[in-house]
């Protein structure tokens, strides 16, 4: 790779380069609308994405669409995940939903973030958000718990 390139080499970063961008950005990353949590690790790629001696064939075969949420259910760590920071969102949000009266632009976490230094440290956004079942269930529990602290558990609800 030229030095002159503005293509990145991420596989170059160590933890604790990664760990340096976590701790520099953590603040900034946290006070997005959607962001619950960061971390350091790979890069997490969707299972359904194809591998790269795939990839040639699979970009003649398909125009480009949204490739929706990424989950620690559907994506997966492979031999050639890079280094970077993980966000946790709550909610995903696709990134044309983003400006023209939508939602807040300034409220998109960035693809890469640089460092004070130049080293730039790619940012892979994973969603954490609970299904509505799940969420329903919580909720419940949670009611539950808070009748019994109140010792006024009721059998008729």
């Amino acid at each position: 790779m030229s030095p002159l390139s503005a293509q990145q080499n991420f596989q170059s970063l160590s933890l604790k380069d990664l760990l340096e961008a976590r701790d520099l950005y953590h603040w900034h990353l946290s006070n997005k609308a959607n962001v619950v949590g960061t971390a350091a690790g790979l890069y997490l790629i969707r299972k359904s994405e194809p591998w790269p001696s795939d990839h040639a064939a699979a970009k003649e075969d398909s125009a480009p669409h949204a490739k929706g949420i990424r989950t620690f259910d559907n994506s997966e760590v492979r031999a050639y995940s890079w280094p970077a920071i993980i966000v946790l969102v709550r909610d995903w949000v696709d990134a044309t939903e983003f400006g023209h009266g939508k939602l807040d632009p300034d409220h998109m976490v960035p693809r890469t973030l640089y460092m004070p230094d130049g080293r730039a440290v790619p940012v892979c956004l994973c969603g954490c958000g609970a299904s509505d079942e799940a969420r329903r269930e919580r909720v419940v529990r949670y009611a539950l718990a808070c009748d019994v602290y109140r010792g006024w558990l009721s059998t008729d609800r």
